[in-house]
């Protein structure tokens, strides 16, 4: 029974389902077997910060219409559940959080051994967003 609740959680957007403002801050995170493999943190306007599996790091700009564009990807699943049934249990995993002034953060949590509902859909997201990331990073 402790294992399903885990699952579910493993699987979940967290947070308020009511009406959000608009976050300063995404931060989408990788990890494999606990180590994180990559960590953006996107704030709107300013300098975003990639971290990688080795702990190099390599700031960029982030113009606020980029901001805006990686916000896009994922909005449709602010405020509301991601489920899924995890059925691969060596993958990778992580999160989308958003950050929001006086808010308490809002997070999808990802498997990538989820194989039911918008499993497709959420990696298909994080597929984007990475590219979009990517090219802001290596831009110049």
């Amino acid at each position: 029974m402790l294992g399903l609740a885990a699952l579910v959680a493993a699987c979940a957007v967290t947070g308020g389902a009511q009406a959000q403002s608009a976050p300063e801050r995404i931060t989408l995170t990788s990890l494999y077997w606990g180590n994180v493999t990559q960590n953006w943190v996107v704030p709107r306007g300013g300098e975003g910060v990639w971290t990688g599996r080795d702990g190099a790091t390599k700031s960029f700009p982030v113009p606020e219409a980029d901001f805006d564009r990686l916000r896009d990807i994922f909005r449709a699943y602010e405020g509301r559940p991601f489920e899924c049934q995890r059925t691969i249990t060596d993958g990778p995993y992580g999160r989308v959080i958003w950050s929001r002034p006086d808010q308490r953060d809002e997070q999808l949590n990802w498997d990538a051994g989820c194989v039911t509902g918008d499993a497709d859909d959420v990696f298909r997201r994080l597929d984007e967003a990475e590219s979009l990331l990517k090219a802001l990073r290596d831009r110049g």
